[in-house]
């Protein structure tokens, strides 16, 4: 496994970090690519066209988010900042699970991502809720 963080900036910041050599080199050679995105507010309109930019330089990575009170990156705590994970696997897959979410109604998802993660077997190492 592979991991890199940036702290978004702007689009120009995120379009390099994503053409940097390394970054390349371990998506290309990846079973598997997870970006996890973290804000602050996750219904920010400014987060679509970073998830679109992301979408299109990563078509095949499993892309998720979370709202957060403070975003970690390369051993730091940030306020209000968007920070982008990219982990790539050698042999491991990447499954999402996403369902709708009524307030008052989190339990019952996440007792049905559960069952779908299961019922999906080969040997679940890991789950993310949020």
């Amino acid at each position: 496994m592979r991991h890199a963080s940036h702290v978004y900036s702007d689009a120009a910041g995120l379009a390099e970090w994503l053409r940097s050599p390394w970054l390349g080199d371990a998506v290309r050679g990846a079973s598997a690519v997870l970006v996890q995105v973290y804000a602050a507010d996750a219904d920010a309109p400014a987060l679509r066209p970073i998830l679109q930019q992301l979408r299109e330089a990563l078509p095949g990575a499993a892309i998720v988010g979370a709202s957060t009170v403070g975003e970690l990156a390369d051993g730091y705590t940030l306020t209000e900042r968007i920070v982008i994970g990219l982990s790539t696997f050698e042999s491991t897959t990447v499954q999402r699970v996403v369902l709708p979410v009524q307030p008052g109604m989190e339990a019952v998802a996440a007792s049905e991502a559960a069952r779908r993660v299961l019922a999906g077997g080969g040997g679940v190492r890991a789950a993310l809720t949020g």
